[in-house]
């Protein structure tokens, strides 16, 4: 392979390819998109005041040594 086509073959020779606009980076949208920017994206309200549920494990066990004269 000729080292003039290592750059289409392996997109980690070149991380930051030319776009069709003729940048090599894509720009954030800022407030271009109104504000419906956060149409469609999930809300999530954590309150103040959250703790943890509590949780407590009990475990109990009986071992019993046997004498020599049994097996």
């Amino acid at each position: 392979m000729p080292a003039s086509a290592l750059g289409t073959a392996n997109p980690l020779m070149n991380p930051f390819p030319v776009l069709a606009s003729g940048s090599r980076w894509v720009l954030p949208a800022g407030n271009s998109l109104g504000a419906g920017i956060l149409d469609a994206q999930g809300f999530t309200y954590y309150p103040r005041n959250y703790s943890p549920t509590w949780e407590q494990r009990y475990s109990i066990g009986i071992q019993r040594e046997l004498r020599a004269t049994t097996a």
